[in-house]
């Protein structure tokens, strides 16, 4: 069983450069299934993060990622723990984080996605889980976890 960041998050990351159209990102989103796409300059270093839910936002496909990414880019170190990285998508309200080695190199993204996966395979193998299947919001399955001792 995955229990840590390291192990959930996607590792082979795709980027965009600055200056793509957005029609292209869509493409690309589309085609390869993502909802989050690194956005990158010239010099490989990722300066924003255009996700599905910005695409929605706006419909003018001939405009550039850079009008539509979010910046700034919220990281977490590779060796945070699963919680500790719940707790600041939550606490932030936002459904990604890049991951950092220990060089602040990019190494991953973790994604709210990923993390309901991994709940569904706990609640199929843990029956100390099983309080989390009557939780309604998400503060209530915060707080049945923090109760579990997770």
């Amino acid at each position: 069983m995955k229990n840590n960041l390291a192990s959930l998050m996607s590792k082979n990351i795709v980027t965009l450069p600055l200056g793509t159209l957005v029609s292209e990102a869509q493409s690309l989103m589309k085609d390869k299934r993502f909802r989050h796409v690194p956005i990158v300059n010239d010099e490989k270093i990722i300066v924003g993060i255009l996700s599905a839910r910005d695409l929605k936002k706006n419909s003018f496909s001939q405009q550039t990622v850079e009008s539509l990414m979010s910046t700034p880019i919220d990281f977490v170190e590779e060796k945070t723990s699963l919680r500790s990285a719940i707790l600041k998508m939550l606490e932030k309200k936002i459904s990604c984080l890049l991951v950092a080695n220990e060089n602040q190199d990019v190494v991953g993204i973790i994604t709210t996605e990923d993390l309901m996966w991994h709940l569904a395979e706990l609640l199929k193998t843990n029956s100390t889980l099983s309080g989390l299947l009557n939780a309604q919001t998400v503060g209530e399955i915060a707080n049945e976890l923090a109760l579990i001792g997770f």
